[in-house]
């Protein structure tokens, strides 16, 4: 049901943009739907309204250091 989340989510977002928290939950629901690409740039959009914002600072490391490892191999 990710997909339907991110609907849902996306959804929200036509009511807001400033809650960090909406987009970071549009990008976890983004990445078990397997779209790392869409999540990555959720996550800069919460990152963006707060850069302090641990959870995304952390959920972006996870993707930076899981592409990095993708383009070794």
């Amino acid at each position: 049901m990710h997909g339907q989340a991110v609907e849902y989510y996306e959804r929200a977002l036509e009511l807001t943009q400033d809650d960090e928290h909406l987009f970071y939950n549009v990008a976890r629901a983004c990445f078990e739907k397997g779209d790392l690409p869409k999540a990555a740039a959720y996550l800069r959009q919460a990152l963006s309204l707060k850069p302090s914002f641990p959870e995304a600072l952390e959920f972006m490391a996870f993707l930076d250091k899981r592409n990095t490892s993708r383009d070794r191999i």
